[in-house]
């Protein structure tokens, strides 16, 4: 009967979700509004009587309208914003996730430059770690950062490399594909150096064997000149040895246990500072995103 107009009152969407002061205003004047058009309709004389009756009427109207306004009841459009961030060097991700926890935007920031990064939108963050040493020679500690993303649904996703050069003062922003794997169950934990970090590819060289039903090859992961690469580091590799020689003792299925004793052959000739196959390194994929300037 009287219209119920928001934005006459000083009630946008914004205001509505996230300033409860406005809407105090809002139903003051409104109030007000009513009380005037209920004067105006029924004369001074029967103003006190249709005021008491307006009231309930005003409640109702007032109720109806925070409901029907957009956004009143938007909980599960809701984002939240995460950053992960370093100090030094300054660099940060910063991420928004929707209500199931999927990634919608993402943004990788230093102080000179800000960049989209596509490739993590419907995945979920995991897990990231950080590795500091001086690759470029100024004394000042380099970074390597692995951030790892999934999606649940698939059990597949990437991981975000992310390498730091300060005399070089350059950024390079690559990625992997991830996957589980068998070793996702091994609670062995493998010793690197602080300037190496363990990546657990997909597949296996020179197969089509891959995913959650086999022990996939790893690599070792060190910060360049150039960027993220694999270096082998044979330590890691002694490591590994024994562990692949029990899977491949219980190992009943042929295509596996053959492609196991390969593996185990190329894993024997990184410990002892061999160069790898061409097949190992084919199997390996770090894809370049960015190169973002750092100063």
């Amino acid at each position: 009967m009287f219209g119920i107009h928001p934005k006459k009152y000083g009630l946008t969407e914004n205001e509505n979700t996230k300033t409860p002061r406005s809407l105090k205003v809002f139903s003051s004047k409104m109030l007000h509004d009513v009380r005037k058009a209920a004067k105006k309709f029924a004369g001074a004389k029967h103003t006190r009587k249709l005021q008491i009756l307006v009231v309930p009427v005003f409640l109702i109207m007032l109720t109806a309208s925070v409901t029907l306004l957009p956004g009143a009841n938007n909980n599960t459009d809701a984002v939240k914003t995460n950053i992960l961030r370093v100090n030094n060097p300054a660099v940060s991700l910063a991420y928004d996730q929707d209500a199931n926890g999927n990634i919608v935007s993402a943004w990788l920031r230093t102080p000179k430059a800000s960049r989209r990064i596509g490739q993590l939108d419907g995945l979920s963050y995991i897990a990231d770690s950080k590795f500091f040493y001086d690759v470029d020679g100024d004394k000042t500690p380099d970074l390597l950062w692995r951030i790892s993303f999934n999606n649940e649904n698939e059990k597949a996703g990437i991981h975000l490399w992310v390498g730091v050069l300060s005399r070089l003062a350059k950024i390079y922003v690559c990625s992997s594909p991830y996957e589980y794997t068998r070793w996702d169950a091994v609670p062995t934990k493998i010793r690197t150096p602080k300037n190496c970090a363990l990546y657990v590819s997909p597949s296996i060289p020179a197969t089509t064997l891959s995913g959650k039903r086999c022990y996939s090859f790893i690599y070792t992961i060190k910060l360049t000149s150039e960027g993220p690469a694999f270096i082998p580091v044979p330590d890691v590799y002694k490591q590994l040895l024994p562990i692949l020689r029990s899977v491949i003792s219980t190992e009943k299925n042929n295509s596996f246990h053959r492609a196991y004793v390969r593996m185990f052959m190329e894993y024997k000739n990184l410990s002892e500072g061999k160069v790898p196959l061409a097949t190992t390194f084919t199997n390996l994929t770090i894809d370049n995103i960015e190169l973002l300037p750092m100063k």
